[in-house]
């Protein structure tokens, strides 16, 4: 198949697979599980997304997984999705929201690996804007 596929053609597709344990279910937020909007924050999961996560990440032998490039606990905070890993700023942080766990109380790991860069991603984030003076570029500040 080629192209976009419905959510019957995908589901016909995964049958197969989805019957093999373990299983893991990896998701982008953006474009994804949410509709790109002109205003990145105000995106929001669509309902039947969430609903489809939350029956995925409760069955036995499935990890849900969104990674973003958001920070973590902002995908966690739009998904709520519970017993999810939570995989922000493409893989450099890493959270798991229990079942019926609040998002707000989210413990959020980052990769150490990555410390000591705060100062030169300061100044290219402080000199982008002057590089490109577009009223639509957005330079949002987080770590790491």
């Amino acid at each position: 198949m080629s192209g976009a596929l419905t959510a019957r053609q995908a589901l016909a597709a995964a049958q197969a697979s989805l019957a093999e344990r373990p299983l893991l279910v990896v998701s982008d937020f953006d474009g994804t599980l949410s509709h790109i909007v002109l205003d990145p924050w105000g995106a929001s999961i669509l309902p039947t997304a969430r609903r489809a996560l939350r029956q995925l990440a409760g069955m036995s032998g499935v990890t849900v997984a969104l990674l973003s490039g958001r920070t973590a606990a902002d995908v966690a905070a739009r998904a709520r999705v519970g017993g999810a890993l939570y995989l922000g700023n493409h893989g450099l942080e890493r959270a798991y929201l229990t079942r019926r766990g609040r998002a707000e109380a989210l413990a959020v790991t980052r990769a150490a690996e990555h410390d000591g860069y705060e100062v030169e991603v300061e100044r290219i984030a402080s000199s982008l804007p002057g590089l490109v003076p577009e009223p639509w570029l957005v330079v949002e500040r987080k770590a790491p």
